[in-house]
């Protein structure tokens, strides 16, 4: 009797042990537990930078493949990009994005699924807040001109997403986008 005591005790478990386990699986979870709780907002703010991005990369692309400088204009009612073909001579044709004239050129009609056409919208995320003072600073709405060698010029913009400040500009040798934390 006394060997089977011993053995139903050696398999159980002691209340230190029981509360050593619950001690370590509480700190795992106080340690884990807030940033599982700043997840959604990191996404959000990832979710609004990736809208910006992919307007300006496009936007890049469109200019560079079709041989037209194209200008980018932000819309801060509707929180949009509106995409513009952009010729000196003639200023902005607002519905096509002009193609290669030569014998073989497939027609506009007949291009690829999911190329970015000139009377393109980019929608952005309704979390985007755009700063006040643009408006105050330029007589129409900010623009980005990208041209056709990959150089592009456009402002410094300022804009919050949750809470976060942020500056958007674009490289002007490169045409690339860029969105850096910055204060107001």
């Amino acid at each position: 009797m006394n060997n089977l005591t011993r053995k139903e005790r050696s398999s159980a478990f002691t209340l230190l042990e029981i509360l050593v386990v619950l001690a370590i699986i509480i700190l795992a979870t106080a340690l884990v537990a807030p940033s599982i709780g700043r997840m959604p907002g990191r996404l959000t703010v990832e979710q609004a930078l990736s809208s910006i991005r992919t307007a300006m990369s496009e936007s890049a692309l469109v200019a560079r493949a079709g041989g037209t400088p194209m200008r980018l204009t932000l819309n801060m009612e509707d929180n949009s990009f509106s995409l513009a073909a952009f010729t000196p001579e003639k200023g902005f044709a607002a519905d096509t994005v002009p193609h290669p004239q030569k014998k073989d050129a497939p027609h506009p009609e007949k291009q690829a699924p999911g190329l970015v056409t000139s009377s393109s919208l980019f929608k952005l995320s309704k979390e985007i807040k755009w700063d006040d003072e643009i408006d105050a600073t330029m007589n129409d709405a900010p623009e980005f001109l990208f041209f056709p060698d990959g150089e592009a010029t456009g402002p410094v913009l300022q804009f919050m997403v949750a809470r976060q400040h942020f500056k958007l500009s674009v490289d002007r040798l490169t045409g690339a986008c860029a969105i850096r934390d910055g204060d107001w």
